[in-house]
């Protein structure tokens, strides 16, 4: 069996040669997806995280955007909280009595807090002090033999907190280019990853706080117009190639030694 001539204009090796063109433009949405064609670059950058006598603090606040907060496990603290929360919490500070919709057998048995508190915040941060919220109950306040139990703030000590909010550099939820950002500073990638909106603790016990800092579009041409044209246009001029290199096929049959003999 002889092979086609591989000569330039030999039909075989031309439709070869088209059909892999066409299966090319028919996988670009996938080249696309896979090094983030028509993505801008991400940059990351870090700042320092330290304590200040009751308070949990940025090391300097002009490091990050405004409104950043030190971690979503602390209210209260100065940035776009929940004004809502932030105001009850004030209430609790100043004394005032604040049920908390529930209701306990005896004055020592307080029901703890963190149960109520799963999937919100942790502490809060009102007039530079760490609180804990918790609960205590009303010894005044009673119903059917139950005590009323009422919203509290405890102090805690801040490095006890931040030891606890903080996400662990080695942690395997951290993206590779967030604990890279943690460790080295200013960082850049195609890809967009979620960042952890609490401290990041490296391996020498100092914490950032990874962020955003901008989004930028560096390649020398119009990125976003080749992404569109890869993710469209491209798929439909494969299938329109391999539409008509079908048509070029021709089908024939071959009968049988019977056949020919008759």
């Amino acid at each position: 069996m002889s092979l086609p001539d591989p000569g330039g204009d030999s039909p075989f090796y031309r439709d070869l040669a088209v059909s892999l063109l066409a299966l090319c433009l028919l996988t670009s949405p996938f080249l696309v997806a896979t090094f983030h064609i028509g993505e801008p670059a991400h940059e990351f950058d870090r700042a320092a995280v330290t304590t200040n006598d009751s308070t949990i603090e940025y090391a300097d606040r002009d490091d990050v955007p405004a409104l950043t907060p030190i971690s979503e496990d602390i209210d209260c603290a100065g940035w776009a909280g929940d004004l809502r929360a932030c105001a009850l919490e004030e209430q609790v500070l100043d004394g005032q009595a604040v049920p908390a919709g529930m209701w306990t057998e005896g004055v020592g048995h307080t029901p703890p807090a963190r149960p109520y508190l799963a999937g919100y915040y942790q502490y809060v941060q009102l007039d530079r002090q760490v609180y804990e919220p918790t609960y205590e109950t009303n010894a005044s306040e009673q119903r059917n033999g139950m005590h009323r139990v009422e919203l509290s703030l405890e102090p805690t000590n801040p490095d006890d907190a931040l030891q606890r909010i903080s996400v662990d550099v080695t942690d395997e939820v951290l993206h590779p280019t967030v604990a890279e950002a943690a460790r080295e500073g200013a960082t850049t990638t195609r890809a967009a990853v979620d960042i952890p909106e609490t401290p990041i603790e490296l391996e020498d016990g100092t914490r950032y706080r990874v962020y955003e800092s901008q989004q930028v579009d560096d390649s020398p041409w119009d990125s976003s117009s080749l992404a569109s044209a890869l993710r469209y246009i491209a798929p439909l001029l494969g299938i329109a190639l391999l539409v008509s290199l079908s048509r070029r096929i021709e089908v024939s049959y071959v009968g049988g030694e019977s056949e020919r003999s008759e």
